[in-house]
């Protein structure tokens, strides 16, 4: 699963503490288990004791299958006490009861071993399953980061990491359409900045020919006049281009909107065809 992480490493370590104490723990079970056996089984031999005690002369299958009354208990009690087998005896000397204590252990030891077997299985399974996820997870991200603007984080639940993914994939979506808007805004200056050195350098290209012809003609007054007047034109058009850069400045930084007008196309036509008049 590749290199493991703090908190996944604190989780392994913490299971398998667990199953240590677990496992220490058992023993101690078994043994209990095997006290509370023992305690049976003396109330058990005190009540068949002091039953057949107390009916000498009759030997009935109830001194095994009766409920013992409490002079039957006294009785075997101080009988079996009086040769040894009482409360205090060791379950070594009690084959029955040691038995049932190997038993207790093996099968509490089966069961924990079934029990931290599916929990092994199943965190291993979760892990290596959150793993694989986070994986393709980190794969998609470093393809955005590459250039693919379109690699979003495949997440189909809700619930968990991908309440994560969801987060992480709406983030893109806006940094995409901010790189989009970006990308429009260069290429919209990029066009604006060479729709501006035309209409910057035609009326300069003009002045510059109708300077040469006043210099030419300095002794016709007509023709002055005329190339002095397509002069102040051109300084008025490059006046319009200058007052639109500042409009579009404007109007990209939100100063202003843009509202319809009437315009008189007829004048607005003759002024484009003065243009090309030299």
């Amino acid at each position: 699963m590749g290199k493991l992480g703090k908190e996944t490493k604190t989780l392994l370590i913490a299971v398998t503490a667990i199953c240590l104490v677990s496992f220490l723990l058992e023993g101690g079970i078994a043994t209990l288990l095997a006290k509370n056996f023992q305690q049976e089984l003396l109330l058990h031999d005190y009540g068949i004791a002091g039953h057949l005690l107390n009916n000498e002369n009759e030997l009935s299958i109830s001194a095994f299958t009766s409920q013992p009354n409490e002079n039957d208990m006294e009785c075997g009690r101080e009988a079996l006490a009086s040769v040894g087998y009482d409360e205090t005896v060791s379950i070594r000397f009690l084959s029955a009861v040691q038995t049932y204590r190997n038993q207790m252990m093996l099968s509490v030891f089966l069961l924990l071993v079934f029990l931290f077997g599916v929990i092994c299985l199943s965190l291993f399974l979760y892990l290596h399953r959150q793993h694989r996820v986070f994986s393709n997870a980190e794969n998609t991200i470093r393809q955005f980061l590459d250039g693919d603007t379109t690699s979003r984080i495949e997440c189909s639940q809700t619930d968990d990491w991908y309440s994560l993914f969801h987060a992480i994939n709406e983030m893109a979506t806006i940094l995409s359409a901010h790189a989009k808007n970006q990308r429009q805004t260069k290429e919209f200056l990029q066009d604006i900045i060479s729709d501006v050195s035309h209409q910057i350098k035609t009326p300069l290209s003009a002045l510059k020919m109708y300077h040469e012809i006043i210099a030419s003609h300095k002794d016709d007054t007509a023709t002055v006049s005329s190339f002095t007047e397509k002069s102040q034109r051109e300084i008025k058009r490059m006046e319009d281009v200058i007052y639109t850069l500042l409009k579009l400045a404007r109007l990209d930084a939100g100063i202003i909107q843009m509202e319809k007008a009437p315009k008189n196309l007829s004048a607005l036509m003759q002024d484009v065809l003065e243009r090309f008049e030299t």
